[in-house]
């Protein structure tokens, strides 16, 4: 964490919110010089509050116990590590592929702050709700990799004729952290893939591998934070028997080939069936259960509601829950997508009204196997990191 980063804590939980450039150390001759998260979700720590203490221990390298971080930045560096995923990823993702020319380019929330023409501006800066929650509120134009705003060709240098304008709110309540994206564009635009995911842990080491971004070692030797079991609200579909999975059931999740290229998990199923309170768990124990790290992910869409207007927006039809082991870069994660697809007429035609995807992670508090939570009085307190 950096001077102006945003710190929220609960009785149950500690959320750290990434506001500043350049985090950790430079290495590696494969990356950018700085990286961005532009205020999203970048540090996840359950709390346990009858012990007053963090839920989740690690043992270190040297034998000290070590809460990780149960996102990706920081989950597997005991010794203040820079491993790749550590620095270089967004820890939250709110993206959107746009076709364009026959081209695909990706756009996201999180790389807002590399580019002065993202106008990214914060908008609510820890205010209370009366109700025990904590708002932060952050506006920018939609960022490509390149760092351009302009999704008619990906290249603000020639004039923007097209942007994505977005809002992007987190509340932090007693017992979980509720996620907001609006986003408008400013002219009709094709989209063959959006999601909004949370990377959760490294799987497997890709040292010394095909897949290797740089010599040297840049992944951990040791996994920390390796979540093998889904559990959600939905039927389950996965790549290997008993291939389809009733809602309630526990799947073990089986890690891919290392640098395969294919993407091994769970998926919601059949397609197109993600309602509002629909949800996907995610976790180390074998039954979920709270004594090891957990997340839950709650979708609040209802496909094709809401009139286009800023007061009441389309709703997201999602395509599938998912949980995955990405093999290419050793990473786990968790959320919600739509695409990409083979079929043009899957692709989502996004018009110039506001849009909105809703969602909420919970950790230890949840119970697993009903859409109930244990009820919580705690109080959210918001600090600026010093």
């Amino acid at each position: 964490m950096q001077f102006g980063d945003r710190v929220c804590v609960t009785d149950h939980y500690i959320a750290w919110f990434d506001y500043t450039r350049n985090d950790g150390v430079p290495f590696g001759t494969a990356f950018a010089a700085d990286w961005d998260r532009s205020g999203a979700l970048a540090g996840f720590w359950t709390l346990d509050p009858e012990l007053g203490d963090f839920q989740n221990y690690r043992t270190g390298p040297n034998g000290c116990p070590w809460p990780h971080n149960e996102l990706v930045p920081g989950s597997a560096s005991p010794n203040q590590e820079q491993n790749w995923w550590d620095r270089y990823a967004p820890p939250t993702e709110h993206s959107i592929v746009i076709l364009s020319d026959s081209k695909h380019y990706f756009f996201s929330y999180f790389k807002a702050k590399a580019s002065a023409n993202s106008n990214f501006t914060v908008e609510v800066d820890g205010a209370t709700d009366g109700e025990g929650g904590v708002h932060y509120k952050t506006s920018a134009r939609m960022t490509s990799l390149d760092n351009q705003v302009d999704t008619s060709d990906n290249d603000d240098s020639n004039g923007i004729e097209s942007t994505i304008d977005a809002e992007l709110e987190y509340v932090c309540r007693p017992t979980e952290i509720l996620s907001r994206w609006n986003f408008k564009p400013s002219t009709t635009e094709v989209t063959d893939n959006m999601f909004v995911y949370l990377w959760v842990g490294y799987a497997q080491d890709i040292d010394d591998t095909p897949c290797d971004v740089t010599a040297g070692s840049q992944w951990p030797d040791v996994v920390y934070g390796m979540n093998l079991y889904t559990l959600s609200s939905q039927p389950l579909a996965v790549p290997y028997p008993p291939w389809n999975v009733a809602p309630g059931s526990v799947v073990e999740m089986e890690l891919g080939e290392i640098c395969s290229g294919i993407n091994v998990g769970h998926e919601s199923a059949p397609y197109f069936e993600v309602e509002n309170g629909s949800w996907i768990a995610f976790g180390e124990a074998p039954d979920l259960g709270p004594d090891a790290p957990r997340l839950r992910f709650t979708s609040l869409d209802d496909p094709n509601a809401g009139t286009g207007t800023y007061e009441d927006p389309h709703r997201i039809d999602w395509q599938r829950l998912l949980t995955w082991n990405e093999t290419h870069d050793g990473t786990i994660g968790i959320g919600v997508s739509r695409g990409p697809f083979n079929n043009p007429s899957d692709f989502k035609t996004l018009t110039p009204e506001w849009y909105r995807s809703e969602f909420i992670v919970s950790t230890r508090v949840y119970e697993l196997f009903s859409d109930g939570f244990e009820s919580g009085d705690a109080t959210a307190w918001s600090a600026v990191v010093q």
